[in-house]
């Protein structure tokens, strides 16, 4: 969904400017959030880094836990942190600058574009951290201990 909105939002064009039925659906949401109809420089860039590094790092993660290769928690990680930030980038300052370009007025725009639409960016990536990092540092305990035990055998 991000790639079609980064192309309608670099070189002159806008999400409002076009048609089609990418245009359509960003155009919808910009109702909701108007940033993303004129190619807010801070929504492009926070984009642009989605289409262009998480998502190939989103599919060879998702490569990863197909093969039970249990690295795929550390790239997990990064995919979470880097969704949270992008999410920390797209709404704080707006609501630091009193929400301009949010309709927090119409139920629909404020609690299904805005809320759970977006609440959804923010509650599984930070679901998937918390887990991830548990995995992480049961695996560096379970390493931790065999070279305890193994130092101690070597005495």
């Amino acid at each position: 969904m991000e790639g079609p909105f980064v192309y309608l939002s670099v070189n002159g064009r806008t999400v409002n400017s076009s048609n089609g039925f990418f245009a359509s659906l960003w155009q919808e949401y910009s109702h909701a959030d108007s940033r993303w109809g004129v190619a807010d420089p801070g929504i492009v860039s926070v984009e642009a880094l989605t289409v262009l590094l998480k998502g190939p790092l989103a599919l060879y993660t998702a490569w990863l836990v197909l093969k039970s290769n249990e690295k795929y928690h550390i790239y997990l990680c990064f995919l979470c942190l880097m969704e949270l930030y992008g999410d920390y980038m797209t709404f704080v300052p707006e609501w630091l600058t009193n929400a301009t370009a949010l309709d927090m007025h119409d139920p629909l725009h404020f609690w299904f574009y805005l809320v759970v639409s977006n609440g959804v960016w923010v509650v599984i990536p930070g679901f998937l951290l918390v887990q991830s990092m548990c995995a992480l540092c049961r695996m560096v305990d379970a390493v931790s201990g065999k070279l305890e035990t193994s130092s101690k055998k070597a005495v």
